[in-house]
């Protein structure tokens, strides 16, 4: 099993671990979450060099609650490879 796979393999377990609910079988989050969210594109000056880096901008401000993630497996498929490619890139 290649780097990326077993990284994939560990995050996935440790989100099923943190989120699903076996009686439900639904994954759930508790804590400060909204949906006002965007990733925008910032121009960063690092040692004379200018690189382009792309952060989550929060649009209104989060709320305590608890969220049921629907069809959490499509979601949770995406996130781990953006996390993997971002992480992974260096």
């Amino acid at each position: 099993m290649n780097e990326k796979a077993s990284v994939s393999k560990e995050l996935n377990a440790k989100h099923k671990k943190m989120h699903l609910d076996y009686k439900t079988g639904a994954y759930f989050d508790y804590g400060n979450h909204t949906e006002k969210v965007r990733l925008r594109w910032y121009e960063v000056t690092d040692n004379d060099v200018m690189r382009r880096e792309l952060l989550r901008e929060t649009l209104q401000s989060p709320q305590l609650q608890l969220v049921l993630h629907v069809d959490c497996s499509c979601d949770e498929r995406s996130i781990w490879i953006v996390i993997l490619l971002f992480t992974c890139e260096k």
